[in-house]
């Protein structure tokens, strides 16, 4: 039973994981990227994109300084970020990172 159990589970994740997807707008134009959430910094001319575990997924340069970010899920219509998180037991979290 709980092999079945994590199985739906993680099955479920990856689903939501997979229609993630997030938009980055500059004066440089738009990028997206299939993450559940990332944020952007400017150092100097060069812009930094981590995802949302912090690491570091994208950097350009763009002379710009106007930088937003966006997120939603694709399969329902842009319900915002998917946290599997929020629905896990507190004995689970530890395995997805938590």
């Amino acid at each position: 039973m709980k092999t079945t159990f994590l199985t739906v589970l993680l099955s479920l994740t990856v689903l939501g994981i997979a229609n993630a997807n997030c938009t980055l707008t500059t004066d440089c134009g738009t990028r997206n990227y299939q993450e559940n959430s990332i944020s952007a910094s400017t150092d100097g001319q060069l812009i930094i994109v981590r995802n949302g575990q912090g690491s570091i997924i994208d950097s350009f340069e763009c002379s710009g300084s106007s930088i937003s970010t966006s997120c939603s899920s694709g399969g329902d219509g842009g319900g915002g970020d998917i946290n599997i998180c929020d629905h896990l037991p507190d004995f689970l979290k530890p395995i997805f990172g938590c």
